[in-house]
C-alpha cells in the first residue's frame, strides 16, 4: 500500500463535486506516489511540488470563492515566494499542465495565452 501525502487527501476532499474530480484525483493520485514528501514541524507528511501546482491551477482556473478549485488552492498551505511563478521544467510546472489538460477536457486551445515556460 502507497503512501498518501497529506497534500494529496486534504486536496481529493476539497475537489469532492468538481466536475472534473475524478480526472484530476487520478493525475493527483499519479505525481503523489512518485513524489517527495516533507515532514511538517506537525508530523504531517506534504508534497509541495504538489501543493504548488495545486495552488497555481486553482488560482488561475477557479470559478470563485465557492468553487471546489478555489477550495483546493486554499487547502494546500502553499505560499508563493516573491516571484509567485513556478520554476520552467519543475515538478509542480509538469503537474500544472497536466492538471490543465484535464480542466480543458483535453483539447488544445489555441487561443489561450502562452504561459513563460511556454516557447
Amino acid at each position: 500500500m502507497s503512501k498518501e501525502s497529506e497534500t494529496y487527501r486534504a486536496v481529493v476532499a476539497a475537489l469532492q463535486g468538481h466536475q472534473h474530480a475524478e480526472e484530476l484525483t487520478q493525475v493527483l493520485k499519479t505525481w503523489d506516489s512518485a513524489g517527495e514528501f516533507h515532514e511538517t514541524s506537525g508530523g504531517d507528511q506534504v508534497n509541495v511540488s504538489l501543493a504548488e501546482a495545486v495552488y497555481h491551477i486553482s488560482y488561475q482556473w477557479h470559478g470563485g470563492q465557492s468553487c471546489e478549485l478555489y477550495a483546493a488552492g486554499c487547502v494546500t498551505g502553499y505560499e508563493p515566494g516573491i516571484s509567485g511563478g513556478m520554476d520552467c521544467g519543475s515538478e509542480a510546472e509538469m503537474i500544472f499542465r497536466e492538471l490543465e489538460v484535464v480542466l480543458l477536457d483535453g483539447r488544445l486551445i489555441e487561443n489561450v495565452e502562452k504561459g513563460e515556460c511556454d516557447e
